[in-house]
Order: structure tokens, then C-alpha cells, then sequence
């Protein structure tokens, strides 16, 4: 009697509060802590198995080390990982959470970025920090989607979120995905700063939606970095294929 209690429990609370696939948008089982239907998470695992040692990002030859563009440049954070490759379903789902306001998206990707850090990641953290918006960027969209993320995430590890006082946008940026390998790098020059008090000492995580050459994750880390912060760390939701 129990059991079928517990069952018709869940069956009402699915529909009271429904869950559903990040990707297909398939209802799941309430209570579910996964984001994505068994069928879209065997066609879209999470990245592994050959990738950069640094920042993540798929290799073309497994018996690489790092990507290409890791090999061109270091970077003032220590490590970064990301949960798929910027392409298709996971692609269109980014592109819906930060334009078309699906607010939801930002509980769900925070499930897996939860559950990837569990599984595969063993950073020691002291806070956690969202990629910031600049205030005339944050105005226009009426949300950071990564902030939503971040504190959903701080909230599960038990660990301090900082917001905008702690590291900031300084100047407004053109969007990174309009410039060059080159551009988006001298786009990011000099466009964060950090509170001194706030992060040093500290080893800090950054999460953001995407990461494809890493400047805006290294133009945060270097703020941080030269505010006396002891590591940096990057999650992020999606990545581009290395070479």
C-alpha cells in the first residue's frame, strides 16, 4: 500500500511541477535528478575521455595532450572542464536560456554541472563566481543566466557565491562571437576587475554558459589572479572542438 502511495505521490507531483528534458523537452520523473531523458543523455554523455588538460575542449588525436589553441597560450586559471560540445540540441538549448528568457534552463543546467562535478572533478573551493554582465548588457537581456547557475551550484556544494561586488564587468565588450581568434582576445583586455578583499587567498570556480578560445575565462582569472586569488577554475556548459 506504501509503495502505491509513493508511486501516485510521484505521478502528481510530475504533474503539479513538471520536469522535463533539458534537450527534447521529454516530461521526466518527478524528484529526477538528472536533467536530460536516458535517450539524449547516451547521445549527448558528458565530455570525459580526450580532452585538453587544461581547458577541456574534445581532442582530434586522442594521443594529444592539450588542444591547439591551449598549445598557443597559457592561461591564468589552472584547469577548466565543460559538460558538451557547443553543438545541436545542447547549442539551441544555451541559445533559448540566455534569449528567450527560459529561466527554468538555469536549475536544470546547474543539475548536471552538479552531477558532472560529482562524478569527474575534485577541485578544493572556496567560492564560487559567475562570469559577469556588464550593467548595460545585464539590462538589456533582464538576467545573467550564469549567475543563476552559479548559485544554484554554490547552494548544492555548501559554498560562497559572490555577485557583481566581487568581480565585475568594467567596460562594455562587443559579443565574442562576431570576432576573431585575435578579437576576442583584445576584446577582453583590461574588462574585469576584482575586490582585493573579497578573493584573496581564495581558490575560486568560474562557471559561464560557453567557452571557445578562453578569453573571457583568462581576462576574469587574470583579475582575480592580480587581487591575490590563490587558483581559478572553470566550468562552463558548452565547448568548442579543439584541433
Amino acid at each position: 500500500m506504501k509503495h502505491i502511495i509513493t508511486i501516485l505521490w510521484k505521478h502528481l507531483m510530475t504533474l503539479l511541477y513538471p520536469n522535463f528534458c533539458l534537450l527534447c523537452e521529454e516530461t521526466l520523473d518527478y524528484g529526477n535528478d538528472k536533467a536530460l531523458c536516458p535517450q539524449c543523455e547516451s547521445v549527448h554523455p558528458h565530455l570525459r575521455e580526450d580532452i585538453c588538460i587544461i581547458c577541456g575542449k574534445p581532442l582530434a588525436d586522442s594521443f594529444d595532450l592539450i588542444c591547439y589553441d591551449c598549445g598557443k597560450r597559457a592561461h591564468f586559471f589552472e584547469e577548466g572542464r565543460s559538460l558538451w560540445v557547443y553543438e545541436g540540441l545542447v547549442k539551441q538549448s544555451i541559445y533559448d536560456y540566455k534569449y528567450k528568457k527560459r529561466k527554468e534552463y538555469g536549475l536544470l543546467f546547474a543539475k548536471e554541472l552538479i552531477r558532472y562535478y560529482n562524478d569527474t572533478i575534485r577541485w578544493e573551493l572556496d567560492m564560487v563566481l559567475p562570469v559577469p554582465l556588464h550593467k548595460h548588457r545585464l539590462r538589456e537581456r533582464g538576467f545573467n543566466q550564469t549567475e543563476l547557475m552559479a548559485k544554484y551550484f554554490a547552494k548544492s556544494f555548501d559554498l560562497q557565491v559572490g555577485g557583481r561586488k566581487v568581480l565585475w564587468r568594467a567596460k562594455p565588450t562587443e559579443p565574442q562571437k562576431a570576432l576573431s581568434d585575435r578579437g576576442r582576445w583584445d576584446n577582453m583586455q583590461d574588462a574585469f576587475f576584482a575586490n582585493k578583499v573579497q578573493v584573496e587567498g581564495k581558490t575560486i570556480l568560474l562557471i559561464d554558459d560557453i567557452y571557445t578560445t578562453g578569453s573571457t575565462m583568462d581576462a576574469c582569472a587574470k583579475a582575480l589572479k592580480i587581487q591575490g586569488a590563490k587558483a581559478v577554475y572553470c566550468l562552463s556548459i558548452a565547448i568548442g572542438r579543439g584541433m
